[in-house]
């Protein structure tokens, strides 16, 4: 009798649609996660984990392949998904999309309850710039000896560290920075001269969106 083996066939070509279907609305999701959260935080790592994240664990297909490239103001994000061929001895299917949206991550700027202190000395108006840890601003990559470490000896983090001039602001000094606020000195740079004051991101696009901003004013806290 040929109708069972012909039921079997037509079950497993129904099954491979819609194992497919699957793959390609689980590898879409991958992708617009990752690119909601590539282009709200300018973080590609963190990106690139939350899509993962929401394209699951392994169903009977994989995700091979997801990339996240921040470049700009633009971020570009690629995946590729492996899905089997259950009736024949073949090579995986592969499908690949890729999904565009523009940079909108913000720097990191003061808490609402970061006020001013009223207890402080001014130190007059400075140059904001912002730098991180990277070859971009250091010259280091991780692996490197002294990469993430500051002058000071601490670890670079985000929302505390700030490079200064030593003579202007001592390092250890707290110092609250107008629109920005509170940040420790801890670490210095060849180029932080004066009244010039370099904020630590962990992100390179936010360091670049952060820009140079003049005319911020600085007061000592202790």
């Amino acid at each position: 009798m040929v109708i069972l083996p012909l039921f079997f066939f037509l079950g497993l070509v129904v099954w491979q649609l819609v194992l497919a279907g699957l793959a390609v609305v689980d590898t879409q999701a991958a992708v617009r996660d990752a690119l909601r959260v590539g282009s709200t935080s300018g973080d590609e790592k963190k990106a690139i984990k939350e899509g993962k994240a929401s394209f699951g664990s392994p169903k009977g297909y994989s995700l091979k392949k997801l990339t996240v490239d921040i470049k700009g103001e633009e971020v570009v994000v690629k995946a590729i998904s492996k899905i089997p061929i259950i009736f024949m001895d073949s090579s995986p299917f592969t499908y690949q999309t890729k999904s565009e949206a523009p940079l909108l991550a913000q720097p990191v700027f003061a808490q609402a309850d970061e006020v001013a202190p009223t207890m402080a000395k001014p130190l007059g108006t400075f140059t904001l710039t912002a730098y991180t840890a990277g070859p971009e601003s250091t010259g280091k990559s991780p692996g490197d000896p002294g990469f993430g470490i500051t002058a000071s000896g601490a670890r670079v983090a985000e929302g505390v560290t700030i490079a200064v001039d030593p003579k202007v602001i001592p390092i250890g000094s707290r110092v609250y920075i107008e629109g920005i606020g509170y940040r420790t000195a801890q670490d210095t740079g060849g180029a932080i001269k004066g009244n010039r004051i370099d904020v630590y991101m962990d992100s390179v696009n936010q360091a670049r969106i952060f820009g140079v901003k003049k005319g911020v004013r600085v007061m000592l806290v202790n």
